[in-house]
């Protein structure tokens, strides 16, 4: 599956997001993925912030939808990046 569809589908489903399935996503955009005791710290380097993602299961909504923010800012990012080229 296409990391445009997995994007959309996790959008339109938040809920039901296992941090496996969050971590392919982020990697298929180039996130850097830490894991911790506790928590995955999830990364990119077009952004300043880095993210702590708790490791149960499924993933609340509200840490699914800032991480899906946080792609989004990439994909911008990368498209200006295109761009000035």
């Amino acid at each position: 599956m296409g990391k445009e569809k997995e994007l959309q589908k996790i959008k339109n489903n938040p809920k039901s997001v296992t941090p496996e399935r969050l971590e392919a996503l982020c990697k298929k955009y180039g996130f850097m993925w830490r894991q911790g005791t506790n928590h995955s710290i999830t990364s990119h380097a077009l952004l300043e912030e880095s993210y702590p993602i708790p490791r149960h299961k499924p993933i609340k909504p509200l840490y699914v939808k800032h991480v899906i923010g946080m792609i989004e800012k990439v994909i911008e990012l990368e498209e200006g990046l295109n761009d000035e080229r």
